[in-house]
């Protein structure tokens, strides 16, 4: 095998992924298909007879040819110290080590050149010197990869935008108030404790008297980790594995119903067609009645009619609090909790406030109509989502920056991970980093974290450090522009246009998987939404419930009555 800074192997674009057959158009010939010109008295030239050998007997596609470029370009641009050789050394011995010591746990069944084998193996080489070999590689390409972002990070926030503008995040504040009812119950059977219906109507009475989001959300919520943190999660991308209710609803919200002046960025969360016609046939955003929360805590512990009797044969679906529920909270899709202003004036909810220019609600509110936010004015979004026993409840969201209202510039500036800790303290609040007032510790994680999302979401990366690294130096690298290919569909084309195509058909595979991914998550989570809409006439009416109270008298439990209902299935 030769040594492998030597190899390369460059194919024309095959369409649909074709691998080398006896007809490739690569032939055996003296020309120099790559120079490479790293300012030493001679430019180096790869030649066909360096790779001849060892692709044009294999059937390896043209991934395997681009690797080998990626490799030449790398080890040309990123010197080898003498540390990186000596942790490569040290990297040999602890492979010959664990052979060593896989042989002797296995004692008769294996012997060292055996386990010495297998590890080679395992890394693709054939002997020690090149396992040393591609250890000093795997540094140069780490090395490459931290001086990428590295020269990056100063050309006006470029990787950051493009994280920005491809993951859409969002920065948001939630508490969760878990519910035991199953997420198999179709929307109209689901049955709560009455802690829990405690729970979920005593925090909205708390977040309507003013109380903080944070404090609410310390104190209530079923999700320790954000709880811990007054209500503050993870950033929430499309691809974050939040359940959907809570994921697809926040973009939904932002998507269809705020009147917030948009960026072109909201086409990039990949509504499927589907899901856009099930929105636009939506003319109102889905609202839950403060009134009947508050009629709904007043009932949270009945059990029992007015003379101690079990109605119904003591069906709990006909409790009261498991009507409300399902009636106000169990449609999965996103809501606000609202309430008349006469209605708001009345009680003092200082929670509440009308549609303005900031929030956004100007296009879902009616006249004389409030919404319950937050006390720093943003509204509350309310889902139920179901997933399992951790996420099984009502999520309360608060879209603390969105990736779609906002331009590129002030999420920029919100998510900037650049600054010096005393410039965070500066002015509080007003960046993700300094959301809320951290030690140097916490604000150092907090930059970590954009920094390492920034540094991770491109998962075709590779070609992006490779094409910085073959343009970086004018004339470093030079393809030979006399070998050319003819190559199905498009004609005769040059090895260096051969590559640029195979770049581009993998860039847009992976755009395209992702597009069709996004699409059908969408569509499959508005089928779920329209199931459960087909079953809104299956649940308990709401004057079931009020009656409940009453039912020795109530002409709707009497014998005949329309709650006279044995069970429901």
């Amino acid at each position: 095998m030769k040594k492998r800074n030597l190899v390369l192997g460059l194919v024309a674009f095959m369409i649909g992924g074709m691998t080398l057959t006896s007809c490739d158009p690569v032939s055996k010939k003296a020309d120099a298909i790559l120079t490479i010109n790293n300012g030493s008295d001679k430019a180096k030239e790869i030649n066909v007879n360096d790779i001849f050998n060892k692709y044009i007997t294999k059937s390896t596609g043209i991934t395997s040819y681009y690797d080998a470029l990626c490799e030449v370009v790398i080890r040309a641009s990123i010197e080898v110290t003498d540390e990186i050789k000596n942790t490569a050394e040290q990297n040999v011995n602890q492979q010959k080590d664990k052979a060593s010591s896989n042989a002797e746990t296995n004692k008769t069944k294996t012997t060292y050149d055996e386990e010495l084998d297998k590890i080679l193996k395992d890394n693709g080489v054939e002997n020690l010197n090149e396992l040393k070999d591609k250890f000093i590689y795997d540094q140069l390409k780490s090395k490459a990869r931290d001086k990428y972002f590295k020269d990056n990070e100063a050309n006006d926030y470029k990787l950051l935008r493009e994280y920005i503008n491809e993951k859409l995040p969002y920065h948001v504040s939630h508490m969760l108030i878990n519910v035991s009812a199953s997420d198999t119950d179709g929307g109209y059977k689901g049955q709560i404790t009455e802690q829990e219906a405690i729970n979920l109507t005593g925090a909205i009475k708390r977040l309507s008297r003013g109380d903080t989001f944070g404090s609410v959300a310390q104190s209530l919520s079923g999700d320790s980790s954000s709880a811990s943190n007054y209500g503050e999660g993870d950033i929430v991308t499309l691809d974050s594995s939040y359940v959907n209710e809570f994921k697809l609803g926040i973009y939904a919200f932002d998507k269809i119903y705020n009147s917030k002046a948009k960026d072109a960025r909201a086409e990039n969360i990949n509504m499927s067609t589907y899901a856009a016609d099930y929105y636009a046939s939506k003319t109102n955003m889905d609202k839950i009645s403060y009134e009947q929360i508050m009629k709904m805590s007043e009932l949270v512990s009945l059990t029992k009619d007015s003379n101690g009797i079990k109605v119904n044969d003591g069906d709990e679906n006909y409790y009261p609090r498991n009507v409300y529920f399902n009636n106000l909270f169990n449609s999965h899709r996103i809501a606000l909790i609202t309430a008349p202003k006469t209605y708001v004036e009345a009680n003092n909810l200082v929670g509440f406030k009308a549609a303005d220019a900031d929030n956004g609600l100007g296009n879902v509110l009616g006249t004389d109509e409030y919404a319950l936010c937050t006390t720093t004015g943003k509204p509350i979004l309310v889902v139920r989502s179901g997933s399992g026993d951790s996420y099984q409840g009502i999520f309360f969201m608060v879209i603390e920056k969105s990736a779609i209202t906002e331009t590129s510039d002030t999420l920029a500036a919100y998510y900037d991970y650049k600054k010096s800790n005393d410039e965070y303290n500066s002015s509080i609040g007003t960046m993700y980093v300094n959301f809320n007032e951290k030690s140097n510790l916490e604000y150092n994680k907090r930059k970590e974290k954009i920094k390492s999302a920034v540094e991770s979401y491109d998962k075709l990366i590779d070609n992006s450090i490779f094409k910085y690294y073959f343009n970086l130096v004018p004339g470093r690298f030079t393809f030979n522009d006399e070998i050319k290919y003819d190559i199905p569909e498009y004609g005769t084309i040059t090895l260096e246009d051969a590559i640029n195509k195979y770049i581009d058909n993998t860039e847009f595979y992976y755009d395209y998987t992702n597009k069709n991914t996004m699409n059908q998550t969408w569509t499959e989570f508005v089928e779920k939404l329209e199931v459960i809409e087909d079953n809104e006439s299956r649940r308990i009416s709401l004057d079931c419930a009020n009656a409940f109270a009453d039912a020795s008298t109530s002409s709707l439990y009497a014998v005949g009555g329309a709650c006279r209902v044995k069970t429901i299935k």
